[in-house]
């Protein structure tokens, strides 16, 4: 059973290969665009979501509930989603193609979100605060909800896709083997946490003050604008990016365990007090990999 490191979702191991095979990692010179993608987008993402509950009511006329529950589903979904974007991109697309499709969903979403704050058309008329109460606002139309859930729905594939890829493919950037490239590394886990808490806070103050009191158009365009520099900033790196190829996802490594466990579970072991020569004889197929390690063989939990 091969075991690889896991880093916010994605499992770290394969074969760097980026352009032509055998890329020497170029570490720092990568990590200003990386970077700079991973707060722009912060700050895009949690700029369009943290008051969207505000924004249903306010802007959409729905009832606090309904939005309360619109909101949960939301965060839940878009919480849950990086384990599938984590399959997928180490079973099929990678790392950097999972990111890059998960900017442009992110884009399609913000700017589906904007479209519904300005177009008369996307949008419910104002209700003020007394009718609201009374109850005799309009309710949003089909066309509006389906523009605003679509919205919705390319925002949690983004999430999905770019949550677990973005901090395991700037440590790609990094040859855990030489001194320096893992100062290196220590480095950019405390940039990356570092801009990332910065992008939190000027979301929910800048951002959020900006929807609430000057115009929820503009609250959501400087999203939207962050969002499309981040795409930007991933792209101007593109020559310079080590790529590491798409393994296997370890989620179906245990699968497999525990199906080859049962199905096996009463044939006996050969050489059972030899575990060096068990372990000649059972199937131990080569490692794909030059970063993936075995645990080795022990006659401990057997099955």
């Amino acid at each position: 059973m091969e075991i690889g490191a896991v880093e916010n979702g994605g499992v770290v191991g394969g074969e760097v290969v980026a352009g032509k095979r055998g890329k020497t990692p170029q570490g720092w010179k990568c990590m200003p665009f990386i970077i700079a993608t991973e707060t722009f987008e912060k700050v895009a993402t949690i700029g369009v979501v943290a008051n969207l509950t505000v924004y249903l009511v306010k802007r959409f006329n729905i009832g606090q509930i309904e939005a309360a529950n619109i909101t949960n589903i939301f965060f839940g979904t878009l919480n849950f989603a990086p384990l599938l974007g984590a399959f997928i991109s180490d079973v099929y697309l990678g790392r950097f193609k999972t990111l890059a499709y998960g900017c442009f969903a992110s884009l399609l979403g913000m700017l589906g979100m904007t479209l519904s704050a300005s177009l008369p058309a996307l949008k419910p008329p104002i209700c003020h605060e007394k009718t609201r109460l009374g109850g005799g606002c309009n309710s949003p139309s089909t066309l509006q909800l389906s523009v605003l859930y679509l919205s919705l729905g390319f925002r949690i594939i983004g999430g999905g896709a770019i949550r677990p890829c973005s901090l395991p493919f700037g440590v790609d950037q990094f040859d855990k083997t030489d001194e320096e490239g893992r100062k290196g590394l220590n480095s950019y886990y405390n940039w990356y946490y570092g801009t990332s808490t910065a992008a939190l806070v000027l979301s929910m103050t800048i951002i959020i003050y900006i929807q609430n009191n000057v115009s929820w158009p503009i609250g959501f365009g400087i999203p939207t604008l962050l969002m499309f520099l981040a795409i930007i900033m991933l792209f101007l790196g593109t020559n310079l990016y080590v790529h590491v190829q798409p393994e296997g996802s370890i989620f179906a490594g245990i699968a497999q365990v525990l199906v080859a466990s049962f199905k096996k579970r009463n044939l006996k072991l050969p050489c059972p007090r030899d575990i060096n020569q068990q372990g000649l004889m059972l199937y131990n197929p080569p490692s794909k990999g030059n970063r993936v390690f075995r645990l080795p063989l022990t006659s401990q939990f057997r099955i």
